[in-house]
């Protein structure tokens, strides 16, 4: 009984080591979006940090609701890629640790 307990306790600390490793990896993966017009450009780590923004200056000349759209756009195209990658990652380290067991990775 008590092997399956320690046998289970080390898959758990094992999961939490890739989970750890993935998101380190994640910290090291960039993503870069441009507006359908390509004037603001994003780069984003796939931990959902925003490293870059740049916004060309031609589109200064339009109000403050146009650019925030343009900018809100590109960045959640960044952050859905960013969460997919996410999700992913997650996944796959705890398939390498415990294949048998669906739905683990909601908890990391």
């Amino acid at each position: 009984m008590f092997g399956n307990l320690f046998g289970l306790a080390e898959k758990i600390q094992k999961a939490k080591q890739e989970v750890a490793d993935a998101r380190a990896r994640l910290a090291e993966t960039f993503i870069e979006k441009s507006s359908d017009d390509g004037k603001i450009r994003v780069r984003i780590s796939a931990d959902k940090n925003i490293h870059e923004i740049h916004i060309d200056p031609t589109l200064m000349q339009f109000d403050a609701t146009y650019l925030s759209g343009k900018l809100r756009q590109t960045l959640n195209d960044a952050l859905n890629e960013a969460t997919a990658i996410q999700e992913r990652e997650v996944k796959e380290a705890l398939q390498r640790v415990m294949p048998d067991i669906p739905g683990l990775d909601k908890f990391f």
